[in-house]
């Protein structure tokens, strides 16, 4: 009797089909699985591919002891690594989906989970999963221009020399070589001359501004940039500190209304305000630096993309004409190097070191050493400075195909393109009566995801309508045409 083997497509309610022996069919083909793994969004490919797997067992398509492919040949149909299929093998494994028998292969256990109750779902007005989308919204850094084998040699260099510091506590305020590597840093790139000593390591922007509120204190008024980034004020509220919006002109902040409402912080965007994209002029930071000493207030400036500029020299941190120690400046290796980097800092003037040390004394640096201590060698080494030079040539070259993209779609007629000199986005103006709520769902529901300056406004924003905020820095432009062909049909 022909002994046969039987062919799955897992994903398609297991199809089957008979091959004879004489084929010589390879083994990997006795359980084939099929998925689509350009449906996993932001998801890493592995966990994906564990997730789809780890369904299958539980619905039963993967029968008990059924065998699995071999990672090879698994990897090879899939067009994956073969350290992709192995890691999605290794979680599967390790959570009991499936189990090994030496010089065998893996094979499922028995895991299959009591079927849901079918829901009868209300017809929404969004696009199914497996139609085009597009997100105009996040921002994101590209994965191909970061020096991924550099990152791994100096990683692997932290720990042959520098074992028995990695396992120690590092300082409350971050790593030396980490604090060293980034004043010099600030000394060349922005001419800021400031000690390691006043540099705090914090794991993002929202860390350290929880930490400044704590440091002036609960019962300080913060003004708030209006519009501006709003995460800022869901801290303060958190912490029960009050805080007052303070309408933003083309010049930033206007500070004589700051001055108004009796606050005794603000914070500041002037080299790239967010999300608007204007410079805050030379006058208007000396008028804020005059509140600051009058007021016996703070400000703190947040130079969150100020590296990618365009146009001209890069504007000089308000830090530098600072003369009286009231300027708090953060900055983030976010959109440098990458968001899931939680690695950010800021530089305490003088009069607020002691009060620190002092008052937040139970601080720990949230930041692992190991990742502090490669930091610092990135830095310190040069190769920050040139993966900066090489970032800012292709966002360069993404910003000018997203704009000539705008300039020759359909969308042109209806949109006038601004602010685009700077930083990771740029603003872009729609010629339209439509809100800005109903351009955002019905784009939406088109697979089109975007968002507009009056979404970082507190109130009604009315000065701030049909202004879209467009993020390119991660942008996958394949399907931008189409995009903008659907905001076009919208407004």
């Amino acid at each position: 009797m022909t002994k046969c083997y039987e062919y799955y497509i897992l994903d398609l309610d297991i199809l089957k089909y008979s091959f004879c022996e004489k084929y010589l069919i390879p083994d990997w083909v006795i359980a084939l699985l099929t998925y689509d793994l350009s449906k996993r969004g932001n998801v890493p490919l592995y966990e994906y591919l564990y997730k789809m797997i780890r369904e299958d067992i539980e619905r039963g398509r993967i029968k008990k002891d059924e065998k699995l492919p071999s990672k090879r040949g698994l990897a090879e149909h899939l067009k994956v690594s073969v350290v992709t299929v192995e890691n999605a093998y290794a979680q599967l494994a390790a959570e009991g989906y499936i189990y090994s028998r030496e010089r065998s292969g893996y094979y499922a256990c028995a895991a299959e989970a009591p079927r849901a109750a079918e829901v009868k779902t209300p017809v929404q007005s969004v696009r199914e999963e497996s139609e085009k989308y597009i997100d105009l919204y996040s921002d994101s850094a590209p994965p191909d221009v970061f020096p991924t084998s550099v990152w791994g040699r100096l990683m692997r260099r932290e720990i042959s020399e520098r074992s028995e510091a990695l396992f120690s506590r590092t300082s409350q305020k971050g790593a030396y070589e980490l604090r060293s590597a980034i004043a010099e840093h600030l000394y060349k790139e922005k001419g800021m001359s400031v000690s390691p000593e006043n540099i705090i390591i914090g794991s993002g922007t929202q860390n350290l501004f929880e930490l400044i509120a704590l440091l002036l204190g609960r019962e300080t008024l913060w003004a708030l940039e209006n519009p501006g980034y709003k995460k800022l004020s869901l801290i303060l509220d958190c912490l029960g500190v009050k805080f007052l919006p303070v309408i933003c002109d083309k010049g930033g902040m206007v500070i004589s209304e700051a001055a108004k409402s009796g606050a005794k912080a603000v914070h500041l965007s002037p080299s790239h305000h967010f999300p608007t994209g204007t410079v805050m002029p030379a006058s208007r930071r000396a008028e804020a630096l005059l509140w600051a000493e009058s007021a016996g207030g703070y400000i703190v400036e947040d130079d969150y993309d100020s590296e990618f500029r365009f146009v001209g020299r890069p504007i000089a941190p308000l830090s530098q004409m600072d003369k009286g120690g009231r300027v708090i400046y953060l900055n983030t290796f976010t959109k440098s190097i990458a968001p899931s980097l939680r690695i950010a800092y800021m530089v305490l003037p003088d009069r607020l070191l002691a009060v620190f040390e002092k008052k937040l004394s139970f601080h720990s640096c949230p930041v692992p050493a190991f990742e502090q201590y490669t930091l610092a060698r990135f830095i310190s080494e040069g190769y920050f400075s040139k993966h900066l030079q090489r970032l800012k040539t292709q966002s360069l070259a993404k910003r000018n195909a997203v704009i000539k993209a705008i300039e020759e779609s359909k969308l042109a007629k209806y949109a006038h393109i601004s602010e685009e000199n700077s930083g990771l986005h740029f603003l872009l103006k729609l010629d339209t009566k439509r809100e800005d709520g109903e351009i955002k769902k019905d784009a939406l529901s088109r697979g089109v995801r975007v968002s507009f300056l009056s979404d970082f406004t507190y109130g009604e924003g009315k000065n701030f309508e049909h202004t879209l905020l467009i993020n390119y820095s991660g942008l996958d432009t394949t399907d931008l045409e189409w995009a903008l062909g659907e905001l076009a049909r919208i407004i």
